[in-house]
Parts: C-alpha cells; sequence; structure tokens
C-alpha cells in the first residue's frame, strides 16, 4: 500500500484487507477520518507501529490476527490521540514476544486478544492505561509466569 492510496476515500468507514500479502500500511489508512473497523488479517505484516492508527478517532475495531507481527513499535502515549476510542484489538496468532509497553493509552481498550503469539513475560507497564480493559486473551502462548504483576493486583 502506498500512503497516498486512500486520499480520495475520506468516508469510507470498513475496511477488510484480510487474506492476502500485505506487509505495510505504510500509513496508509491515515486520510480515512471516518474510518470505524479495519480487518488487515491474513496478510504477511511484521511490524505495526500505532502511528499507523494515529488521529483515526473513529476507529473501534482493529483486526490483525494471523500476521507475521513481531514487534509493536511506539508507546501509545506519545503516539495515539487522547480521543482515541479504538474498542477491540485483535494481535492473535501473530509472532509477539513481548509488548514492550506499546499498548499504553489505549485508554478506551476494552478488548485484547493475544493469543497463539509467543509471548514470555506480561509486564505492568504493558497494561498502563488499559483501565477499560474487559476481556484480555492470553491463552496459547509461553508464559511461564504471572508474578510481575502481582503488584499491580496488590495495588488495585
Amino acid at each position: 500500500l502506498r500512503q497516498d492510496d486512500f486520499l480520495e476515500c475520506k468516508m469510507l468507514e470498513d475496511i477488510d484487507f484480510s487474506v492476502n500479502h500485505i506487509k505495510s500500511l505504510n500509513i496508509s489508512l491515515l486520510p480515512l477520518s471516518r474510518l470505524y473497523r479495519a480487518n488487515i488479517s491474513f496478510n504477511e505484516i511484521e511490524e505495526f507501529s500505532m502511528n499507523e492508527i494515529r488521529g483515526l478517532v473513529m476507529l473501534r475495531t482493529l483486526m490483525l490476527n494471523n500476521n507475521k507481527i513481531k514487534h509493536l513499535t511506539g508507546h501509545q502515549e506519545n503516539n495515539i490521540d487522547q480521543n482515541s476510542y479504538l474498542f477491540e484489538l485483535y494481535l492473535d496468532h501473530n509472532e509477539l514476544k513481548s509488548l514492550d509497553g506499546a499498548l499504553m493509552g489505549l485508554n478506551s481498550l476494552r478488548i485484547l486478544s493475544l493469543s497463539y503469539n509467543q509471548l514470555e513475560r506480561i509486564l505492568p507497564e504493558d497494561f498502563i492505561g488499559l483501565a477499560k480493559l474487559e476481556l484480555l486473551d492470553l491463552s496459547h502462548n509461553q508464559l511461564l509466569t504471572l508474578k510481575e504483576m502481582e503488584r499491580v493486583s496488590r495495588s488495585v
């Protein structure tokens, strides 16, 4: 995808790019200010930056499952607009080993699916700002302990 592919599609609310060979979005979605739902599953994306959705304040559901994502880049408190209303994020069936705090600031997120990755540990900073999270799926990963999360549960 090229950066200017959707310049003339400002009214687009729902996209489905699933089952393709997309390797990068190249911030091509940013002109889609009314985008509500994006299905980019079953592609070949290896790295995803939250800058790809910066400014998409109408985006509620983002499906990135069944890609080859090894890294999530950027810390959200710096990248996502304060009025981001992303409710659902699907990152299952990827190759993530850690989150590195990349989801910080998704303060409206309710559903986060991280199943079938290679996550080895989860840290408290991975969930900073996710106060509205209702469903967290960490099944089928490489987690050995949640000891680091003990301090979070004690402070709540």
